[in-house]
C-alpha cells in the first residue's frame, strides 16, 4: 500500500507547490484506490507544510513547479517527487495507476526535454 500527495488547485495539478493550500491524498493498493481525500495544507509554512504531509503518511508527491528547496526539504522527510507535472487530476491518477509515465505525458511546458 501507498500513499501519494498530489498538489491540487480545482481538478487540475496545482501549478506552483510552494504556495499550495490544498493536497489531494489517495491511498493506493493493487493498482486501484482504497481512499481520496484533501488535505489543507499551511500555504506559507514550508516545515508544516512537510510535517502535516508525513503525519499523513504520504511517500510520493506529484506536483507542478517546485524551488530546489523544497525539493531538498521533500528528500530530507523521505517523500519522493514526481515534479513539473501539469493536467487534470482525474486523467494523472488514470496515468499513474497504469503505470505509464506521467513525466512524459503530462510534463510542464518546456520540462523533461
Amino acid at each position: 500500500m501507498r500513499k501519494i500527495g498530489i498538489s491540487i488547485l480545482g481538478n487540475r495539478i496545482g501549478p506552483v507547490f510552494d504556495v499550495s493550500g490544498s493536497l489531494l491524498v489517495l491511498e493506493i493498493g493493487n493498482k486501484s484506490i482504497i481512499s481520496r481525500k484533501i488535505k489543507t495544507l499551511d500555504a506559507h509554512d514550508m516545515n508544516l507544510k512537510f510535517n502535516t504531509m508525513k503525519m499523513l503518511g504520504i511517500d510520493l508527491l506529484i506536483c507542478g513547479a517546485i524551488s530546489r528547496r523544497f525539493q531538498y526539504e521533500a528528500q530530507l522527510y523521505g517523500i519522493d517527487l514526481i515534479p513539473f507535472i501539469c493536467g487534470n487530476i482525474d486523467d494523472i491518477i488514470n496515468t499513474f495507476l497504469s503505470g505509464k509515465p506521467l513525466n512524459q505525458l503530462f510534463a510542464m511546458p518546456g520540462c523533461y526535454r
